[in-house]
């Protein structure tokens, strides 16, 4: 999201905000969340709480272990990939709704329905999409055709 072509305001040191990206703030006003976050907060607004941080630090957890077992066991013929992964789905929905900026953004309609790049340039293109589980390669039907194609190469 980002301010307008013909937008006339201006940052702290005057520069033009025209076409440059909106802050959380800024979205956040213009929808009228903002002046609730301040009545529960106070003036003092948080971009990100540490409750939100702690959430995706687990995550990243989650992500670096799984890439720290997928090296100790590339190449020893494991097939599939099994990892402990952190749980935060839990976690998060024991948090408070308006704890910071950014949880009430990702709360918002429009941010959950939000595609990534890669899936819009992909439809796009004509084609279809599908996003499948992470270390759930029983799940994906390519890995049956590789699997298939292997064993016809050692007859």
């Amino acid at each position: 999201m980002a301010f307008l072509l013909n937008y006339e305001g201006v940052d702290k040191e005057g520069n033009s905000l025209a076409g440059k990206p909106k802050g959380m703030e800024q979205i956040l006003h213009e929808r009228g969340l903002l002046a609730a976050l301040k009545q529960k907060h106070g003036n003092k607004l948080v971009a990100v709480c540490s409750d939100c941080k702690k959430s995706q630090a687990a995550r990243d957890a989650a992500l670096a272990e799984a890439r720290a077992k997928w090296d100790e066991i590339e190449g020893s013929g494991v097939g599939a990939l099994n990892t402990r992964g952190v749980d935060t789905d839990e976690a998060d929905s024991l948090r408070s709704n308006d704890c910071c900026m950014q949880q009430v953004l990702s709360l918002e309609k429009d941010f959950q329905e939000e595609k990534p790049l890669l899936q819009l340039i992909i439809e796009r293109a004509g084609h279809k999409c599908i996003f499948l589980p992470k270390f759930h390669c029983e799940l994906n039907p390519i890995e049956m055709m590789w699997g298939q194609a292997k064993q016809r190469e050692h007859y």
